[in-house]
């Protein structure tokens, strides 16, 4: 997707993060094996038949659906490398590029039935990572406004983000996160793909030029600019 410039991203956490040696010992991480990814769907009671799909006792066929905005062309492009990989392992895969018609369908965009696939900030600021919070998530009862990025609703990931946002000493709040990120690992809350790379043109002549940050442009430092 980035021409070798992107890395993978074992969770939602920046590995730039000041502190993340606090957090990495927390990741549960899943390293790429299709063999023990065909072995983990047997043991869930799948058998692969001849067409080389997975089918349950009933003969349902294994099938999933991701749904990912077409406005941004990275989005479709990573549906379909997911689905190259999928596939073959013995998991249909109905890919769902949702128009700009039905970008604004917050019903809509709330009851996908399997995956969304979406890009977002690495931001630990506090009004990013609380759309993960039970109560941001879009719901009838709010009329589909709810500004959460997933529907996943627990209590104990809720309490274990009110600790993390109420939490000031910073060591003990990336304790906190570390926490979080633990139980989103292990429940696959999400399911991080990559780091994305964001290119940027400068000048050779520029010096002190950093990369940008999770809510700032690359222009956050233009103060120590300088000019060789």
């Amino acid at each position: 997707m980035f021409s070798g410039y992107g890395s993978v991203a074992d969770s939602y956490v920046d590995p730039a993060t000041p502190l993340y040696h606090l957090i990495e010992p927390s990741i549960v991480r899943y390293e790429h094996d299709s063999r023990v990814a065909a072995q983990t769907i047997e043991g869930l009671g799948y058998t692969k038949r001849p067409d080389g799909f997975f089918y349950d006792g009933a003969g349902q066929r294994l099938s999933v659906s991701i749904y990912a905005g077409a406005q941004n062309d990275i989005h479709p492009k990573t549906v379909a490398a997911v689905a190259a990989m999928w596939q073959p392992l013995g998991v249909a895969v109905d890919q769902v590029l949702i128009p700009i018609q039905r970008a604004g369908d917050r019903e809509y965009r709330a009851n996908y039935p399997s995956f969304d696939l979406g890009e977002r900030r690495n931001s630990l600021i506090v009004s990013e990572i609380w759309r993960l919070h039970s109560s941001t998530v879009s719901l009838p009862e709010n009329r589909f406004t709810g500004p959460g990025n997933t529907r996943y609703r627990n209590a104990e990931h809720d309490a274990l983000l009110e600790r993390y946002v109420m939490t000031i000493p910073m060591q003990e709040r990336m304790q906190a996160l570390g926490a979080v990120v633990r139980h989103q690992t292990e429940n696959l809350v999400l399911m991080p793909l990559f780091h994305g790379a964001d290119p940027t043109l400068i000048s050779n002549r520029l010096v002190n030029v950093t990369a940008r940050g999770d809510a700032f442009t690359q222009a956050w430092n233009v103060h120590e600019w300088d000019v060789k």
